[in-house]
């Protein structure tokens, strides 16, 4: 074994020393991120020492083959000479080249091992007793000729492995693409909406800004000529209010390219931009400040109310809107709407600062949540600290042009092979009686 060798095999030993040591100080909580990666650069180490020792093995035999070949072909020459120098006529026969080229069986059992094996068995063989297990040692060049290998040589293949400085990066990832829509807050007010589509640019309507009241029972008339039995007369003052349709859009530019190689983007465009739209939508309806944008529910000259008084609590003051809706809106509310926050808050108050101890229905209340019997709503669109309380029939969604999604090209976006992918549509909101609905400062 040359020193080469030798010094790889030391190194060998070493690395599964240091190897082990590590792994037998592992804990009951399992590897720590340094034993890990020091058992991980073992393992890489031994690799590349086990890559090098097979390279060197593989030298040292090439060189005892040659070593070997070229003994073989000096006999033969020197057979060959031997046999030139004799005369034509001689009758014994010429050996020496037969005998330098033997058969690998020759050569097998000519050997000095062979025929030291061979003298354990003085009757002519081996039997099934003791030394049935006994080998012949042959040298390695032999073993090579012969197709054989050494348990070192088996012992010392590269192991093939998943990690990528093996065969890992011919293993490639099973990858699926966009699977999930995003992260988007689910919608919640458009279904509480009275919906009308429409065929113009603006929306003209008549509300009723005055009321006169005075029915009352009328007595007979008693004396012709005077004022008795007249009946009382009411008043009713109207306006014609007009509401523009309003446009709402956004767009996004992309390659022609991926659009067309990347399985499922162009969908996933679409539903974001078409998201994004019905998101804007609600927020309109709620807080919109008028043109450009809606005449929301929150800026419409709607009832407020507030925590206040001996009973200053969120209940207390929900329940009071209630009552205006039904007082000043002369109708029944349809929904209270309020911020996640707020909603929890509520869900969470207790009696008397007793753990667990409800007001409400706590976790486990079945079907649609409720306050006052009025079906409670989640939406980011209302702001925390106001709950919105109304009868939401009264607000009309006016829809012009429901959502649409277009491509086009501006510029030289042609030559460059951009596309604009454009969402929009076209609505408007009216609040046809502001009293329906109450605003509470929680």
């Amino acid at each position: 074994m040359s020193d080469k060798l030798e010094d790889l095999m030391a190194q060998r030993a070493t690395v599964i020393t240091e190897a082990t040591a590590i792994h037998d100080a592992v804990g009951e909580e399992g590897l720590k991120a340094e034993q890990r990666d020091s058992l991980r650069a073992s393992m890489e180490k031994l690799t590349e020492l086990d890559t090098a020792i097979a390279q060197a093995q593989g030298d040292e035999e090439l060189s005892e083959s040659l070593r070997a070949a070229k003994d073989t072909e000096e006999k033969v020459q020197a057979a060959l000479r031997a046999s030139a120098r004799k005369p034509v006529h001689a009758t014994a026969p010429v050996d020496e080249p037969k005998a330098a080229l033997r058969t690998l069986g020759e050569q097998f059992t000519e050997s000095d091992a062979y025929k030291e094996w061979m003298q354990k068995f003085p009757e002519g063989g081996p039997s099934k007793g003791a030394f049935q297990g006994d080998s012949v040692n042959v040298g390695s060049a032999m073993r090579r000729a012969m197709g054989l290998r050494t348990p070192t040589e088996r012992s010392l293949r590269t192991l093939i492995t998943s990690a990528d400085t093996s065969a890992g990066d011919l293993v490639q990832p099973d990858f699926r693409g966009l699977l999930e829509p995003g992260l988007v807050a689910p919608l919640s007010i458009r279904d509480l909406l009275t919906v009308i589509p429409t065929t113009s640019d603006a929306i003209q309507w008549v509300r009723e800004t005055s009321r006169t009241s005075n029915a009352t029972s009328v007595p007979e008339a008693g004396i012709l000529g005077d004022a008795s039995g007249t009946k009382p007369q009411g008043g009713l003052v109207f306006d014609i209010a007009t509401t523009p349709i309003v446009t709402i859009a956004e767009w996004v530019p992309a390659t022609t390219r991926i659009l067309a190689d990347a399985s499922g983007l162009a969908a996933y465009i679409n539903a974001y931009l078409l998201s994004d739209l019905a998101h804007e939508v609600e927020d309109q309806v709620i807080n919109g400040a008028g043109a450009p944008d809606f005449d929301g529910i929150l800026g419409a000259g709607i009832q407020t109310n507030a925590v206040a008084g001996p009973l200053a609590t969120s209940l207390y003051a929900l329940r009071d809107a209630k009552r205006l809706i039904a007082v000043n809106g002369r109708t029944n509310a349809t929904a209270i709407v309020l911020n996640p926050e707020d909603m929890q808050a509520i869900d969470l108050e207790v009696i008397n600062a007793e753990v667990n101890h409800f007001i409400g229905g706590g976790p486990y209340q079945p079907g649609q949540r409720t306050i006052w019997g009025i079906p409670a709503v989640e939406s980011e669109a209302v702001p925390q600290g106001t709950a919105l309380t109304g009868d939401f029939s009264k607000a009309v969604l006016w829809t012009r042009e429901e959502a649409t999604v277009s491509v086009g090209t501006a510029n030289d976006d042609f030559i460059r092979n951009i596309v604009r992918v454009l969402a929009e549509l076209r609505s408007a909101l009216t609040v046809l009686r502001p009293n329906a609905f109450v605003a509470t400062t929680l």
